[in-house]
């Protein structure tokens, strides 16, 4: 029996790859799911036409959520932050938060995320012991399973699509009118190593077989009403169908044995504690990097080591564009991002920065009100002109210049403590970033608010790795190709926690691109 730990983006890729070579796999998984009442009204919204959705209904989808002029402080899904639940149970926090970080829940972060994917390209791979060519068949593979929004334009000079012929949704009036302006300056910008173009977004987009297409009701940021935006809980029901797949939920794994030619589980029912144990063959880590780190100290008995987890800095930077666009309150448009900027430092291969460009959402107005306090009144007769105006982007740096984490095993919490540690670079390629934004004002047609401008906490945005990287020739707490770790035979790393690094760009399709890879070759491999 194969063993998956976490139902995230990772776990179902390994299932995908081993279940369709007729493998039997069982996966474990604490399993949290959307509370009962919460479904209840999600399933109402579902059952009807958008023009028959009931307000108070949509009132409770949008419960709770707030936001700041740097970004959503807690995200939650349909009003519940149910993916996060639980956590507390195996991390300790020391400094900044970090709930984003890990999940409980089934599907993973893949539950609150912003459905935003990109491959790496062929530079990002220096430091790995793959090459792209390792991962595009499984790449091609991932996004045959993955629903897509995406068009063909420059960004496919580095980003492949992987997939012939997607839909698109359509872009909001004012990602139109910025896409326009940009397309005007195309040449001036691509001299400086700027591309830009449609957001790829793991959206269904059109009507078919499996339910409606995308009804641009705006309410993407809250949950979808017709769950169109990609969950892992989604692929989890189709293997589910699989004669092969079983799934239990409600455990916590807290130690993975090998014992000559089997590997053992040993963890805890959530509900009332008591231990479990389960032998098989061969056990897939896909909980989630801080999850994957406690458990393999644990298993090594490794109390002083400090484990480095590398990251992507976020960062928010509010445009305001020289011309309004009228009525956005009213306009019928997605919330996800609808563009993408990519920026290729000439000085440094992994100078990389990636940016994801939001026009209106109906959260701006409650960030405006804390951002300008008392004030608001003054400037609420100009609220419409603001907001057809404004833009906010949302920029990734590369681990190489962002803050990173340091973990240790506790035991006798039986949690993993995260400690940060800032970049002393980070700042600088920030400069360099509103540098750009400052020259090309007229390429723009767009003023940045650097004042306002917004670094995250060290790893919000979920994008980190690296706690044992993979290496051509593994040291101790490193991985080799196929994410085993040092001194095992039967374990596998198969979501982030193997990264060398972390790219700038989108990670989640490449840690399911590569977690499908090390399952399909492991099964391959056998005993």
């Amino acid at each position: 029996m194969n063993f998956i730990v976490g139902s995230g983006p990772a776990g179902v890729s390994a299932a995908l790859a081993l279940v369709d070579q007729g493998q039997p796999v069982t996966m474990i998984d604490a399993g949290y799911q959307l509370e009962p009442d919460r479904q209840d009204v999600v399933n109402s919204l579902h059952s009807k036409k958008r023009d028959a959705w009931d307000p108070l209904e949509l009132q409770a989808l949008r419960q709770k959520t707030e936001a700041w002029i740097g970004g959503i402080p807690l995200k939650r899904i349909y009003g519940s932050t149910y993916p996060i639940r639980g956590v507390d149970q195996f991390v300790l926090e020391e400094s900044e938060k970090f709930w984003t970080l890990a999940s409980l829940g089934q599907g993973g972060l893949s539950a609150i995320w912003g459905a935003a994917v990109l491959p790496f390209e062929a530079a990002d791979f220096k430091q790995w012991p793959l090459t792209l060519e390792d991962l595009v068949p499984h790449y091609r593979k991932i996004l045959s399973v993955l629903p897509l929004s995406a068009r063909k334009d420059a960004l496919e000079m580095h980003y492949p699509l992987y997939v012939d012929n997607p839909p698109a949704l359509a872009l909001s009036l004012q990602a139109q009118a910025f896409y326009a302006d940009l397309d005007k300056k195309r040449s001036q910008l691509e001299q400086q190593r700027l591309f830009f173009g449609a957001a790829r977004l793991a959206v269904r987009v059109l009507n078919g077989s499996q339910g409606p297409g995308c009804v641009y009701c705006g309410l993407c940021l809250y949950g979808c009403p017709y769950e169109l935006i990609y969950n892992s809980a989604q692929m989890l029901s189709r293997l589910r169908q699989n004669a092969n797949f079983k799934y239990r939920s409600g455990l916590l794994v807290d130690r993975v044995l090998e014992k000559g030619s089997e590997v053992e589980l040993v963890g805890r029912v959530l509900e009332g504690g008591e231990s479990f144990r389960l032998v098989g063959s061969r056990v897939f880590l896909a909980g989630g990097v801080l999850n994957t780190a406690r458990i393999m100290l644990a298993s090594m008995e490794a109390r002083e080591k400090e484990l480095t987890v590398c990251s992507n800095q976020n960062f928010i930077l509010p445009l305001l564009r020289f011309r309004s666009i009228s009525q956005v309150s009213k306009e019928n448009l997605h919330t996800l991002a609808q563009l993408f900027i990519e920026y290729f430092d000439p000085q440094s291969i992994r100078g990389n920065v990636h940016m994801q460009v939001y026009s209106y959402n109906d959260l701006y107005i409650s960030a405006l009100q804390k951002l300008f306090g008392p004030l608001f009144a003054a400037i609420k007769p100009f609220l419409n002109p603001l907001l057809g105006r404004l833009l906010i982007v949302q920029g990734y740096l590369h681990s190489d210049y962002s803050p990173t984490l340091k973990l240790r095993w506790d035991p006798v919490s039986k949690r993993v403590r995260v400690q940060s540690q800032r970049h002393p670079q980070t700042h600088e390629r920030i400069k360099t970033i509103t540098g750009l934004f400052l020259r090309n004002m007229r390429q723009f047609q767009a003023l940045p608010l650097i004042p306002i401008l917004k670094l995250s906490g060290p790893g919000i945005g979920a994008h980190i790795g690296g706690s044992f990287p993979m290496r051509k020739n593994p040291g101790p707490f490193e991985t080799d190709r196929l994410g085993i770790p040092t001194g095992y035979r039967r374990v596998h790393l198969v979501d982030a926690s193997g990264f060398p690094d972390i790219p700038a760009n989108t990670i989640t399709l490449t840690i399911m691109a590569n977690a499908h890879r090390i399952a399909s070759v492991a099964s391959l491999e056998g005993a």
